[in-house]
């Protein structure tokens, strides 16, 4: 289900005067996320020059499976929240000499497209200045949507 872009874009765009946004990473293609898993698997399953075959074998199908759901991602979302924001986040938190570890960036970008979407509801039900003013605090402090939804369903939805 798409959510509605008029309020994806009504939301953030009036939140993000004044947040510093990470700087965009180059985009790695295909292969590159490819040979990163390659890598980061071969590194992980290694003790003491020893490859555990078996293991390595199921993080390389859970980094290509990953690889699979960062491109579906940014095929769904082209909105500037997740091009300028939650990528260069996710990229730069799973990404260690330059090896990007698929698994883990699939699911900071899946957090924080459900942070987007608690955004959108919140503004929704209860008013999109007074989510502004929540949402933009929540981003100068974190810098993550992910956590600008965690903040709102604490202020806005707090529990019994």
């Amino acid at each position: 289900m798409k959510l509605s872009r008029v309020l994806v874009v009504a939301v953030p765009l009036s939140v993000l005067s004044g947040i510093t946004q990470a700087q965009a990473p180059g985009d790695k293609s295909r292969q590159e996320f490819l040979n990163d898993a390659d890598r980061h698997c071969e590194h992980q399953w290694t003790r003491r020059g020893q490859l555990d075959r078996e293991m390595y074998q199921q993080c390389l199908e859970d980094q290509v499976r990953s690889v699979d759901r960062i491109e579906a991602f940014d095929a769904d979302y082209p909105e500037p929240y997740y091009t300028e924001f939650s990528y260069p986040l996710c990229y730069e938190k799973w990404t260690r000499r330059g090896v990007t570890d698929a698994v883990g960036m699939a699911y900071c970008l899946e957090l924080e497209t459900e942070g987007m979407a608690d955004v959108q509801y919140y503004a929704e039900h209860h008013g999109a200045e007074e989510v502004t003013a929540i949402v933009q605090e929540a981003m100068m402090r974190y810098g993550s949507w992910h956590m600008a939804g965690v903040v709102l369903r604490r202020e806005l939805d707090p529990a019994p």
